[in-house]
């Protein structure tokens, strides 16, 4: 097993000063301390927590300019030009679920979709939440990045994700340059079986568009997607200890676990649905973004964050039960890389 070398958590320092500086002193130290208050309760498996987390995934639109078989939402989505307005945020949505108590300040509201930046008010989101002290942040396919490049840089977002597709990333490689001066940027990369040794050109791209993160992620294997996720192997790991003593030092590496078969004593790690909330417009919760749109199903009535789907989840993860639609999941037993640097 690596240990994480001083330069990783200089990276790692790095970072966290970086945030500090956009987002504000005291913002960040309250921030932390939900964070941290989150933490205690997934840690204690709290079935009905306290406090809401401190992580929002907004789903901003239904449309997607693109159509990938191993998309969670696959054959769910719309495409980019059918506009559904049930499925579409306005600005004046965040007033209201803030008024509402059910958005926190000083919390990170993720812009998700689809494609968020297909939703009219993405841009008009993007400075409410600047201007009422959230972190702000998208995961985009990087499409409209340098069409939108000025709205991008004149209001930049606090964190921007960019899923890493070979032939649209490649495009906008001078775009996500000049954003990442001003916002902190995470390339996301799927793994398969067939295609892991590709990894190494997606983080060469990373490191030239000054992406402080990579995020490694193990496929969730579906129907519609010919290829398979990736499971242990002497290849594998001899080629992820290559790459993290090549480039460890660069770039923070948040590499997910291999698939594993359910195990009666391998203990359920995934934190999801303790650390993160899915809302759609209408106010509705998705157990979490693995899910199928379908299983939009409770609708949010307080605070709390204590809907009966999202209850029987942490009940039976709690008895380290898989529970129904995380099968086949590489989250279930992986503690979040993000924290876990005994491997970095």
């Amino acid at each position: 097993m690596l240990k994480a070398s001083p330069k990783t958590y200089w990276l790692y320092g790095d970072t966290a000063l970086a945030v500090i500086r956009r987002f504000g002193v005291v913002n960040s130290l309250v921030m932390g301390i939900r964070f941290l208050f989150t933490r205690i309760q997934f840690k204690l498996r709290v079935i009905s927590p306290i406090t809401m987390p401190p992580n929002y995934y907004l789903f901003m639109t239904k449309r997607c300019n693109l159509s990938c078989s191993f998309c969670h939402y696959h054959s769910e989505l719309d495409k980019s030009d059918v506009v559904n307005d049930e499925w579409e945020w306005k600005v004046e949505d965040l007033a209201s679920f803030e008024k509402k108590g059910i958005l926190k300040r000083r919390s990170k509201v993720c812009l998700y979709g689809g494609e968020p930046m297909l939703n009219a008010d993405f841009f008009a989101c993007i400075d409410y939440l600047n201007n009422h002290n959230y972190l702000s942040s998208t995961i985009t396919n990087a499409a409209f990045v340098t069409k939108n490049l000025n709205k991008l840089l004149s209001s930049p977002l606090h964190q921007m994700t960019v899923s890493y597709y070979k032939g649209i990333a490649d495009q906008h490689v001078k775009s996500l340059r000049e954003i990442s001066h001003h916002t902190i940027l995470n390339i996301s990369y799927i793994l398969t079986q067939e295609t892991y040794h590709h990894l190494e050109e997606v983080i060469l791209f990373s490191l030239k568009v000054g992406a402080r993160f990579i995020t490694i992620e193990n496929l969730i294997e579906k129907e519609s997607c010919s290829k398979h996720a990736v499971h242990s192997s002497d290849d594998y790991k001899l080629f992820k200890r290559d790459m993290i003593e090549k480039y460890g030092s660069q770039i923070i590496m948040r590499w997910s676990e291999v698939k594993k078969p359910h195990s009666a004593k391998g203990k359920i790690e995934c934190s999801e649905p303790w650390d993160m909330i899915l809302l759609d417009k209408k106010g509705r919760i998705l157990p979490c973004c693995q899910y199928p749109l379908s299983e939009f199903e409770d609708t949010l009535a307080n605070e709390k964050f204590a809907t009966q789907s999202l209850i029987e989840i942490r009940k039976k993860m709690k008895s380290n039960i898989v529970p129904r639609g995380c099968e086949g999941c590489h989250y279930l037993y992986a503690k979040d890389p993000l924290y876990n640097l005994k491997e970095m």
